[in-house]
């Protein structure tokens, strides 16, 4: 993969990170939800990955609702 198309990457899953917090902005738990049934798929698609970094790339950038 050269490093134009993993640049690539990373920026489109960065845009898709921000669209899902835009339209998720008042319901972080609906998000929650739906983006831990994605780690659940993965888990079962990348059974050599550790659960921490599933974790970290799937639910790593939702952040606690201020009290």
């Amino acid at each position: 993969m050269t490093r134009a198309r993993i640049s690539a990457e990373i920026c489109s899953c960065r845009n898709r990170s921000r669209r899902l917090l835009i339209e998720y902005v008042h319901d972080r738990l609906s998000l929650t939800f739906y983006l831990g049934l994605h780690l659940a798929d993965a888990a079962a698609d990348l059974p050599n990955t550790s659960a921490d970094r599933l974790h970290a790339r799937f639910l790593g950038g939702i952040r606690p609702r201020p009290p």
